[in-house]
C-alpha cells in the first residue's frame, strides 16, 4: 500500500493535477508531498524518509530530474523512483535507468498506467511506459529480472 508520495515538478498546475489525480486513485489515499525542483526534493526526503513512492519530472528548472535521481540514489534513500517526462528521448530514459529509476512514464500516460508505474516503484520493480517497451513482457518485472533499457530498446 502506497502511504506516502513526493511530486517533484516545476510546474505548479501539473503539481495539482497529480496531487488531485492521486486522491481518486487511492482509497486510502496516500499522503502527498510536493517539491517545484529537486533540492526541495531532497530537503523533504531527508526529513520524511517513509516516503514510498517519488514522482520525479526530468525536464525541470533548478536542479532537473537527472541530477535529483542521482543525490537520491547516492543518499540511500529507499523510495521508489517514477520518472515523469514529455520527451520521449530514449538518452534520457537510459540515463534514468542506469542511475536506478524504477519506472518511466509519459506525461501523455493514463491514470491507471501511472497508478501501476507508482505501484511497482513502490515495491521495488521496474515498469516501463509502453513507448519505451514496446514488447509488453518487459513492462514491469522484478529488479532481478530487469534489464536495461538499451537492452529493450534494441
Amino acid at each position: 500500500m502506497i502511504k506516502k508520495v513526493l511530486i517533484v515538478e516545476d510546474h505548479r498546475l501539473m503539481r495539482t493535477a497529480l496531487r488531485r489525480l492521486l486522491m481518486t486513485l487511492y482509497d486510502p489515499q496516500p499522503e502527498i508531498l510536493e517539491a517545484s525542483e529537486g533540492r526541495e526534493a531532497l530537503k523533504l526526503l531527508k526529513d520524511n524518509p517513509d516516503i514510498d513512492v517519488t514522482i520525479l519530472d526530468i525536464q525541470m528548472s533548478g536542479m532537473n530530474g537527472i541530477d535529483t535521481l542521482k543525490a537520491i540514489k547516492m543518499s540511500h534513500h529507499k523510495t521508489g523512483i517514477a520518472m515523469l517526462t514529455q520527451y520521449d528521448h530514449s538518452s534520457l530514459i537510459e540515463t534514468a535507468d542506469e542511475l536506478g529509476a524504477n519506472a518511466f512514464l509519459l506525461k501523455n500516460c493514463g491514470p491507471e498506467e501511472l497508478k501501476e508505474a507508482m505501484t511497482a516503484a513502490a515495491n521495488g520493480e521496474i515498469f516501463v511506459n509502453d513507448l519505451f517497451a514496446p514488447d509488453k513482457k518487459h513492462k514491469r518485472r522484478s529488479i532481478t529480472e530487469a534489464k536495461p533499457y538499451s537492452q529493450l530498446a534494441r
